[in-house]
């Protein structure tokens, strides 16, 4: 006998439609493919940035670390400085102290009735004091 015709039909429909849906599935496997391979990609790429934001965020840190090593010792230059500054300030006043205290005699006889000697005594005397203000 010969095959009834819509069996044949069925056949051939059910066929057609096997080749669509493997079709469609190896459509949807490269699809999945492609976007698993895009994530992959991207998350290398983001990998890679939080690499370079870490070592920029080191790179800022060691800066970060000499500057704050320069400022304390430019810091402690300054307060040494300062610290001098009263130091021959004090001795300059402790000097002009001890130049006015003297006996106003002294101070008052005329330059013209002094002879050499005691000009150069004088003069030897106030290299002395000057001297000793230095080296302190």
């Amino acid at each position: 006998g010969k095959a009834d015709p819509r069996i044949q039909e069925l056949q051939e429909e059910m066929a057609a439609l096997r080749n669509h849906f493997q079709l469609q599935l190896v459509q949807e496997m490269k699809k999945t493919a492609q976007a698993e391979e895009q994530l992959r990609q991207r998350s290398q790429q983001e990998e890679r940035r939080v690499a370079e934001l870490e070592a920029q965020v080191a790179q800022v840190s060691e800066l970060l670390g000499t500057y704050e090593k320069a400022k304390q010792r430019d810091q402690g230059t300054s307060q040494r400085l300062k610290e001098r500054i009263v130091q021959l300030d004090l001795e300059n006043k402790t000097l002009a102290i001890a130049a006015s205290s003297r006996s106003p005699g002294e101070l008052a006889v005329e330059e013209a009735t002094l002879d050499v000697s005691v000009l150069k005594e004088k003069m030897e005397k106030l290299q002395k004091l000057l001297r000793a203000a230095a080296g302190k």
